[in-house]
C-alpha cells in the first residue's frame, strides 16, 4: 500500500484509468454536520518501472500491476473530459498535482486544504481530499503494453485488499 507520504516517489504518467467510483461508505454525519465526506476511487494500472529497450530501435517494456487509488474525504469535484476522436478507454493520466492551501473560516481554526488535480491527456479531474491510499491488487506483470488486459488485471474492480507476495 502507498499513501500520500509516498507522493514524491510516485509517478502516474501514462497510467490508464479503467473506472471511477464515488464511495459514500466513508460519509460520517453527526448532529446534521458532515464530519467526513465520501471517497473518490480509481481502478488503474500502475506502471512501477519503465524498462529501456536493449536495442536502439527496440520497444520499451513496463512492470505494471492493477491498483486501486482512493482519495478520502473528498469534496468540490470537477471533471472535465474532452475525448474528441479518442475512444473512452484511453483515459491515461498525464500527472497528478498536489497543492496545499491555507484556509481560514471565522470562528474555526485555520486548516490546510489538500487540492488534487489529475491531469489527463484529454482533460482533468480536480477535487480536494484529505489524503490517498493506493492498494496494489495483483502481482506486477512485465509487458510491452502500457496497460494490462482485462484478464491480466482481473476485470474492473475497486478491491482495497493488498496482495500477499
Amino acid at each position: 500500500m502507498w499513501t500520500d507520504a509516498d507522493f514524491e516517489r510516485m509517478g502516474w504518467h501514462d497510467c490508464p484509468i479503467h473506472a471511477i467510483a464515488f464511495d459514500s461508505d466513508d460519509i460520517k454525519i453527526e448532529n446534521n454536520l458532515i464530519l467526513s465526506a465520501g471517497s473518490l476511487v480509481f481502478d488503474i494500472d500502475y506502471i512501477f518501472k519503465w524498462i529501456h529497450p536493449e536495442k536502439e530501435d527496440g520497444c520499451y517494456s513496463f512492470w505494471i500491476a492493477p491498483c486501486t487509488l482512493m482519495f478520502k474525504n473528498v469534496d468540490t469535484v470537477e471533471i472535465n473530459l474532452n475525448t474528441g476522436s479518442m475512444i473512452v478507454e484511453e483515459q491515461d493520466i498525464e500527472e497528478i498535482i498536489w497543492t496545499k492551501e491555507k484556509r481560514e473560516r471565522t470562528g474555526y481554526p485555520t486548516y490546510i486544504q489538500n487540492n488534487w488535480k489529475i491531469k489527463l491527456f484529454s482533460g482533468f479531474i480536480g477535487f480536494s481530499a484529505e489524503n490517498y491510499i493506493q492498494t496494489v491488487k495483483g502481482k506486477p506483470v512485465l509487458t510491452t503494453a502500457q496497460r494490462l488486459t482485462n484478464e491480466e488485471r482481473g476485470g474492473i474492480n475497486f478491491n482495497r485488499q493488498p496482495i500477499k507476495l
